[in-house]
């Protein structure tokens, strides 16, 4: 993503801020808010003709693949609804934008677990909502133009 665009971030800021809630609560992330959203961007990223369109479904299974991996690799300790949110920020912001998103929220949720089972008020084995730190995480390509600190993916 190459500039701001308040249309996309609205759009994930109403899907983000139910989704997040309902994670802190429940611990799962509904369907009823990621595939709608998965919808809109996909009608928007055709509509937009800004990439092929099996380049714009490629991002999509991009992003879910990757978690859906972890899911797999870690037995069900990470969710489908968290590999459907990642499908969804992969197409709200691109495969560059996706990997700072995925990068930033993995680095925040891994030091806010470390603090928080130094400060005693979590274990290493209580189960950590990670569509709040998904959200943090597509904040930045939003703000921050340059994402040159991804050039060591060599894909960019």
């Amino acid at each position: 993503m190459q500039r701001f665009d308040w249309i996309d971030f609205s759009i994930l800021a109403l899907i983000f801020i139910p989704v997040v809630i309902f994670d802190l609560r429940e611990k799962r992330v509904p369907d009823l808010f990621v595939l709608p959203g998965i919808g809109i961007f996909l009608i928007k990223r055709i509509a937009e003709k800004q990439l092929l369109i099996y380049m714009i479904f490629i991002t999509a299974a991009a992003g879910f693949g990757f978690i859906f991996l972890l899911f797999i690799l870690s037995k069900g300790k990470i969710g489908v609804g968290d590999a459907k949110l990642s499908a969804l920020v992969a197409l709200a912001l691109g495969l560059k934008g996706w990997m700072a998103a995925i990068f930033i929220a993995s680095f925040t949720g891994v030091v806010f677990a470390l603090v928080m089972i130094a400060l005693r008020e979590m274990t290493w084995k209580t189960r950590l909502p990670f569509a709040p730190f998904l959200a943090l995480g597509s904040l930045v390509p939003f703000f921050f133009k340059d994402l040159s600190f991804l050039s060591w993916f060599n894909l960019l």
